[in-house]
């Protein structure tokens, strides 16, 4: 006494109910067992009431759950009185989620008046770092689109922390600890193999970052992470005994000539070091210059149709690259010896509030605006900044892999 069209609506649906009741589980077997959607329809229809005394009611509060409640209507028609109260309150919970859901994205943009604080710079920011929400994110998972890296595999990457604490004396990096150790709970977090490698001088750090270029375990994943904690100078990085290491050098190690396991993959590079000496930026003119800096704005080309620089390296062998500095060129990056330093704090602190729901060029933007409001006890300033040739969107996808 079905209608086909009924039964057409049924079979759709069928598969939200098994979702919802272990009785009727078998009914996925349904599906293979019958070879036409009628006959598959009747098999629900007849096996659903005999799968218990609950499982016929169940697939009906399931049909309401999802919004249909006209079919609800039709297979049990001596309770449309209650099913419609029922869609109505849902829809009325459902609304008021929404708004309140709206709200308070509104309100978590909002970023902290004063920084760093000790609660920003705390652990349970970490924590609390939410899962994707989004609908629209979630589908990427199992629908990829061209405008968006894919980010899913498990482990994520790796995310490589070099962190170089002891120079000597005065010059050791003290509470740099607190920045490696919060670096590594959030990539934990963010479903990434983490490899640290502490205190080392720039040949070693070269050995190392050659050796990892060179591994196969990239090809697995979806994404690279670099961090580098040091002391530095404009376009380099020190080793712990003061020779230098030129940054270009450090990241065309992962460039798509070099790296061939990472082409097309997005690779991220965090450089929490000095450029200078200089204490505040926001007085004087900080337009990028030096070899290193040029380079930064150079990744712009990697956009492009391919060609080669001045170098002999393709040039869309650069794509896919985003750098993250805590200053500009020629100045300072702070810290706070009992926090870290505040590109490293209000680098996790952002992540974790919004990795869930902003792609990184956003999260970033967000990083600077923050580092923004820190201020020396001599009311000096910092200025952080980011140079990409990420093609598509990139978003950490926290909650989100393959199976």
């Amino acid at each position: 006494h079905y209608s086909v069209g009924l039964q057409s609506h049924l079979l759709k649906y069928v598969v939200i109910a098994v979702r919802f009741n272990n009785p009727i589980k078998t009914l996925n077997f349904v599906f293979q067992a019958e070879r036409t959607r009628r006959n598959k329809v009747a098999k629900i229809l007849d096996v659903v009431p005999r799968r218990g005394p609950k499982a016929f009611e169940h697939f009906y509060y399931a049909l309401i759950v999802t919004g249909q409640g006209h079919l609800a209507d039709l297979i049990w028609p001596e309770r449309v009185t209650q099913t419609h109260a029922e869609t109505a309150s849902r829809k009325f919970v459902i609304t008021h989620e929404q708004a309140s859901t709206n709200q308070d994205d509104e309100d978590d943009d909002n970023l902290p008046e004063k920084f760093p604080t000790p609660d920003i710079a705390d652990t349970t920011v970490i924590e609390n770092l939410k899962d994707v929400q989004d609908p629209k994110l979630r589908a990427l998972l199992t629908n990829p689109k061209e405008d968006t890296y894919q980010n899913f595999s498990k482990p994520k990457g790796r995310a490589v922390i070099i962190n170089n604490v002891l120079f000597g004396g005065d010059k050791d990096r003290k509470g740099s600890e607190k920045d490696a150790t919060q670096l590594q709970r959030l990539f934990e977090k963010l479903n990434y193999k983490v490899v640290t490698h502490s205190d080392l001088t720039a040949e070693k750090m070269l050995v190392t970052l050659k050796e990892e270029s060179k591994l196969s375990d990239h090809e697995a994943y979806h994404s690279f992470v670099l961090i580098i904690l040091s002391h530095g100078a404009k376009g380099v990085v020190y080793g712990t005994d003061w020779n230098e290491l030129s940054l270009p050098v450090i990241i065309e190690l992962f460039n798509g000539t070099n790296c061939p396991f990472l082409v097309n993959k997005p690779k991220l590079f965090f450089i929490q070091a000095c450029q200078g000496e200089n204490a505040d930026p926001s007085s004087e003119d900080t337009k990028a210059d030096g070899d290193f800096f040029g380079y930064l704005n150079n990744l712009e080309l990697a956009r492009r149709e391919e060609q080669t620089d001045g170098s002999g390296v393709s040039v869309r062998a650069r794509a896919d690259i985003l750098v993250a500095m805590a200053t500009v060129p020629n100045y300072v990056s702070w810290h706070k010896e009992s926090l870290g330093t505040w590109f490293i704090i209000a680098l996790v602190y952002i992540i974790s509030r919004f990795a869930h729901k902003y792609e990184i060029c956003k999260l970033l933007t967000k990083v600077n605006h923050l580092v923004s409001k820190a201020e020396t006890k001599d009311k000096c300033n910092q200025v952080a900044r980011f140079s990409t040739s990420l093609r598509k969107d990139f978003y950490f996808f926290p909650g989100l892999h393959q199976s």
